[in-house]
């Protein structure tokens, strides 16, 4: 392929799906480079308000065929009695659990049907800059492909975030997230997001259907011990109100971890070249805010490229990390005063 054309997104998830249908509704002529190879079907909590945006941009998107509603928050941080916030109370309404890759088809689909041309099962091996066109090899079933294009968009989550900028940086973090299903959910709680402060480290779970949950454990990477599967279990057990969720619980797939957020980019944008979703700003699995972030991000560099009254990309990627952050102290900074009886 020697045509030279508008934009390469490397990745394609929501993000990377999201801004190459947004560009090439636009009339711009896209490549979005689908990167997946392997399907674990993660389960991913999508905020209301991340709902109600997905909504307004997919139209008929029945969130049912790609997730569970959720209605009820159920918190427990070290006290006695768990609290409960329910969606009756949300303006935005109910928050929905997502099958990752389902959801992740769906929104390929909408940049394909947008005019996006999408290149499956690839491995992107190189993205460089020469006389102002971008040369990205990607290899795919054992060949290699030469495609040019005159912007480049990087949107593979944390992985590789100096791929279009040797100087680019991501912050360290000493948080780990281990990740896994956990068979024998009481399915009377199949409409409920749980999280729960256990000591100094925070669970989640996710109802799916078939009798089980999809568990995150949000720790120190200093106190992970091997083999995973039994310390998650024995850790499980320490728990107060997850391991209520389940009369016996068993890990039906094997336990995942990776470093997680919040996290900051160094930079996010530069000269032909532009990141969004997880290669823009890393969120805290417990805020939610992951896919919500994902669109708005999408959404902001559309804005950014063809809309002049638009604040600055990067700019805009500072505001919503800060702010992200400052909210994610004061909700630890309230754990600590309930917890010393304040």
């Amino acid at each position: 392929m020697n045509a030279v054309v508008d934009f390469i997104v490397v990745g394609a998830g929501p993000a990377g799906s999201i801004i190459a249908g947004l560009l090439a509704s636009h009339g711009a002529e896209v490549i979005l480079l689908d990167q997946s190879n392997s399907h674990w079907n993660a389960v991913e909590l999508l905020t209301a308000k991340g709902r109600r945006g997905y909504s307004e941009l997919f139209k008929n998107i029945n969130f049912e065929n790609v997730g569970q509603n959720i209605y009820e928050t159920v918190s427990l941080w070290d006290t006695p009695v768990p609290m409960s916030s329910s969606a009756l109370f949300n303006p935005y309404g109910h928050s929905v659990a997502i099958n990752r890759d389902e959801f992740n088809q769906y929104c390929q689909k909408f940049s394909e049907h947008s005019g996006a041309h999408i290149i499956k099962q690839t491995f992107c091996e190189s993205c460089e800059l020469q006389n102002s066109i971008w040369n990205v090899k990607v290899v795919q079933s054992n060949k290699t492909l030469l495609l040019k294009a005159r912007f480049c968009i990087q949107a593979t989550g944390y992985k590789k975030p100096q791929l279009l900028n040797p100087n680019r940086n991501l912050t360290a973090s000493n948080q780990f997230i281990l990740l896994t299903r956990v068979k024998n959910f009481n399915n009377v709680y199949a409409n409920s997001f749980f999280v729960e402060r256990c000591d100094s480290d925070w669970w989640y779970a996710i109802p799916e259907l078939d009798d089980q949950a999809f568990v995150g454990f949000y720790t120190s990477d200093k106190k992970v011990k091997k083999p995973t599967e039994l310390f998650f279990i024995h850790q499980l057990r320490k728990t107060h109100l997850i391991k209520t969720l389940f009369s016996n619980p068993i890990i039906n797939n094997r336990v995942r971890g990776k470093i997680s957020g919040p996290r900051i980019y160094n930079m996010v944008c530069g000269a032909q070249w532009a990141s969004v979703g997880d290669s823009a700003f890393i969120t805290d699995p417990l805020s939610g805010q992951g896919l919500e972030f994902a669109l708005q991000s999408a959404q902001q560099l559309f804005s950014s490229l063809f809309q002049d009254h638009t604040i600055p990309y990067q700019e805009w990627v500072n505001a919503y990390a800060n702010q992200h952050i400052k909210m994610r102290v004061l909700v630890h900074s309230d754990f600590m005063l309930s917890r010393n009886g304040v």
